[in-house]
């Protein structure tokens, strides 16, 4: 990726940025830091997961990977609520 640039559309970060009706305005330069930032942590996510199904001997990283990284990581225990644990019926 060229220096500057992002994967995620910054007019869907916008859009989704102004989705909150208390923001009325905001800037290229922070739609632009809120969009790496967001590409940033689901690296972070992602690799954690893939770690774990690494451990399991896998390549695919399946939704019970992430659960377990929200689990196990503490920087994600915001997450546990969105992303709980898988049960077993």
């Amino acid at each position: 990726r060229l220096p500057g640039t992002t994967i995620i559309p910054l007019a869907r970060v916008k859009r989704v940025i102004k989705e909150d009706k208390d923001v009325s305005l905001i800037n290229a330069e922070a739609i632009f830091c809120v969009a790496y930032a967001t590409e940033l942590f689901m690296e972070y996510l992602v690799t954690e997961g893939y770690q774990r199904a690494k451990r399991d001997k896998r390549k695919t990283v399946y939704y019970k990977d992430l659960a377990s990284t929200v689990t196990e990581v503490e920087q994600f225990e915001f997450l546990e609520d969105v992303i709980p644990p898988t049960l077993t019926l």
